[in-house]
C-alpha cells in the first residue's frame, strides 16, 4: 500500500461512472472479462494508485496526477491526489479488438 502512512487508498466512482461502467458491461460481449479486470482494477487503484498504469500529466493547482492503467481488456482514467490517499475514476474504457489472456 502506498497511501499515506501506509493506509490504502480511498476509490471513489462517481454516480455516471458507475452508470456508464454498468451499460458498458452489460453490451459487451466479454462481461465476465470486463469483471474480472475490474476487480484487478479496483484492488490496483486501493493499494497502489501511484505506481499503476502510466502517469499522464499533472494538475500542479490541484494536486492531482492525471493516469491510464489497463487491465485485460479494460482500461481505466483516474486521478489521484498527490498529498492524500484519495482515487478519483473518470472513466472505463473497453479495450475491442485486443488479444488479451
Amino acid at each position: 500500500m502506498n497511501g499515506l502512512n501506509g493506509s490504502a487508498f480511498e476509490v471513489s466512482y462517481s454516480a455516471a461512472v458507475r452508470a456508464r461502467l454498468k451499460e458498458t458491461i452489460l453490451k459487451s460481449k466479454k462481461g465476465n472479462k470486463l469483471i474480472a479486470s475490474l476487480r484487478k482494477i479496483h484492488s490496483r487503484l486501493k493499494n497502489e494508485a501511484r505506481f499503476f498504469g502510466e502517469p499522464i500529466f499533472t494538475l500542479p493547482t490541484s494536486k492531482v496526477q492525471i493516469r491510464v492503467g489497463v487491465s485485460g481488456t479494460l482500461a481505466v482514467q483516474y486521478g489521484v491526489l498527490l498529498e492524500k490517499p484519495i482515487v478519483l475514476v473518470q472513466r472505463f474504457t473497453e479495450l475491442t479488438g485486443a488479444e488479451t489472456s
